[in-house]
């Protein structure tokens, strides 16, 4: 069995899950909720996607590298599948997994492959239904490897070729897509301003001015936790640490430290007292 997953996180749980058995796990490395889509499944798409990443966020280099490989291997990997084989797409109720979800059928869309699909969300509700604990997952990558295990045997449903081929084509109009940023809404994926997240960024910001005595200003890094903590779409923290750095050059926030890291700067409200 063949398994394309979204993130390394979720990865590392289905190897976990699978260890020992006859199952190929390919994750798709690259976040797809954010950055130029356009063709990212062909060699400009990626290029113009990886150089995005270089320029906007502040990642070793290597890292990149990492990411980018990874996401070719999957790539080919789906493109040499075969009519008869058999694969698994793993997703979720969030934006880079649903854009995972399309990108696969559309790459499968003239091939004769057993297609099935396991939506962790749904999987993780029909798990605890019966509990009086409430578990909310937000991606795949919050599941560990017994819960993998499970909803592989359980929640793993066949995709129908009706389905497959309406995923496909949603993805062909992202494929031409110019936005910088993306939405999961009412079952829908929808470009969204890249300045979206910033006036609840702007709220974290001036909360925690609050709590401190420093002048007003508050680390970067307990602004990307909180963020991550309480917002409604998911986020990697280099984006909110890519918005906390376009917030200050556009005058909103006033920074002091190395923006270079977001470990080595703080930022306080630029138009409120301190």
């Amino acid at each position: 069995m063949n398994h394309f997953v979204v993130g390394e996180s979720a990865a590392g749980s289905l190897k976990l899950a699978f260890r020992g058995k006859n199952h190929q796990i390919y994750p798709l490395s690259l976040d797809l909720s954010l950055g130029p889509i356009a063709a990212i499944h062909e060699e400009e798409g990626i290029q113009r996607h990886v150089d995005w990443l270089r320029s906007s966020f502040t990642f070793e280099d290597d890292y990149f590298g990492h990411q980018e490989e990874t996401y070719r291997q999957t790539l080919e990997k789906i493109k040499s599948l075969k009519d008869g084989d058999q694969a698994t797409i793993w997703t979720g109720e969030n934006t880079a997994e649903q854009i995972g979800l399309r990108l696969v059928c559309f790459l499968m869309a003239n091939k004769k492959v057993d297609l099935s699909v396991v939506n962790t969300a749904e999987a993780m509700n029909e798990l605890m239904r019966d509990s009086d604990i409430e578990v909310e997952i937000r991606h795949s990558g919050e599941c560990n490897n017994k819960q993998m295990a499970h909803f592989f045997k359980h929640s793993r449903t066949r995709l129908p070729n009706a389905e497959t081929v309406a995923l496909a084509d949603d993805m062909l109009k992202l494929l031409s897509s110019t936005s910088l940023l993306r939405s999961w809404k009412n079952g829908e994926i929808l470009d969204a301003e890249e300045t979206r997240d910033d006036s609840f960024i702007l709220k974290c910001v001036r909360g925690q001015k609050e709590k401190n005595l420093n002048d007003g200003f508050v680390k970067a890094t307990r602004i990307v936790g909180e963020v991550l903590g309480h917002s409604y779409h998911i986020y990697s923290d280099a984006w909110i640490d890519y918005r906390l750095r376009s917030l200050t050059r556009s005058g909103q926030l006033i920074s002091r430290g190395d923006l270079r890291s977001m470990r080595s700067y703080d930022v306080r409200l630029a138009h409120e007292e301190v």
